[in-house]
């Protein structure tokens, strides 16, 4: 296949500028923490035939910087912007198309965060990537999930900064925020024992819910919370720290009427996601 390169060479302008950019900070960052991290690109060929919205073959070429975790490296936390921009009118690839908000924004937070992040050791990797090809269809962020999917990874969550500097213009006071906010969660989670698996639960018709799950099997874990919440709330509205258990009974508490989970919590207080229960709680022999 013959892909184009065009102005992807040029020092200054478009993709292939930024990209390098990029790289050239991440590898900056790296360096500065003796090659705590591993910065590379990953290629994928994208054709004409694949999407209207491809004028002509090309690579699709992200950039990540890899910091891998010491004790489960296979399970990834993701923070992500995209590197590239587009004028208003979606077909036109001549115009500058600068792109400040959209999404020079999201791209320095990733950057930022993995410069803050770069001194700290995580039991979970992290990766901080800029993707390509979002303005023609997610691209990158789909080549990014194939290898992820082809490589067994086990994804925590992913923190995808998209225009975090929005208002009027760039608010860089709300866009340092947004990147600390997300800095912050990347990093607990990253340090968090594992989600707890096969969590099941019980009470219909009772005046009370129970929630089962397997066990953590992982040194940063000290015990487990049970979250709950009202069906129409957003956020968990209340928890409660069960220990060690494996199970749990919440009395006065219907099971109709609230959104119930399980997170593990480790040594050091960090949390994992809230595992939401997959179905019946199954008996105990």
């Amino acid at each position: 296949m013959t892909v184009g390169r065009g102005v992807t060479l040029s020092a200054s302008r478009e993709i292939g500028a930024a990209r390098r950019w990029i790289k050239a900070e991440l590898d900056r960052i790296s360096a500065a923490c003796g090659g705590c991290c591993e910065v590379v690109y990953r290629r994928d060929p994208v054709t004409s035939e694949q999407s209207p919205r491809i004028p002509q073959d090309t690579w699709v070429v992200n950039v990540l910087a890899i910091k891998r975790g010491t004790i489960d490296p296979n399970r990834y936390v993701i923070m992500s912007g995209d590197i590239d921009s587009r004028a208003s009118n979606g077909s036109d690839g001549v115009s500058d198309a600068p792109g400040a908000n959209d999404n020079a924004s999201g791209m320095a937070g990733a950057i930022e965060a993995a410069r803050v992040l770069a001194g700290y050791e995580f039991g979970n990797s992290v990766i901080l990537a800029g993707l390509s090809g979002e303005e023609r269809g997610l691209w990158g962020g789909r080549h990014m999930a194939r290898v992820a999917r082809e490589g067994g990874w086990e994804i925590i969550g992913v923190l995808n900064n998209d225009m975090i500097g929005n208002i009027e213009g760039v608010d860089f006071a709300y866009a340092a925020r947004m990147t600390a906010l997300n800095a912050a969660v990347l990093a607990r989670l990253a340090w968090a024992p594992p989600a707890p698996a096969e969590v099941g639960i019980g009470g219909a018709v009772r005046p009370s819910t129970t929630l089962q799950w397997e066990a953590v099997d992982d040194s940063r874990l000290a015990g487990y919370k049970v979250y709950w919440r009202d069906t129409t709330a957003p956020r968990w509205e209340h928890s409660r720290w069960v220990g060690n258990a494996t199970e749990f009974t919440l009395e006065g508490l219907v099971i109709d009427n609230y959104l119930f989970g399980v997170a593990a919590v480790g040594h050091d207080g960090h949390e994992s996601v809230v595992a939401f229960p997959s179905g019946r709680m199954r008996r105990r022999r």
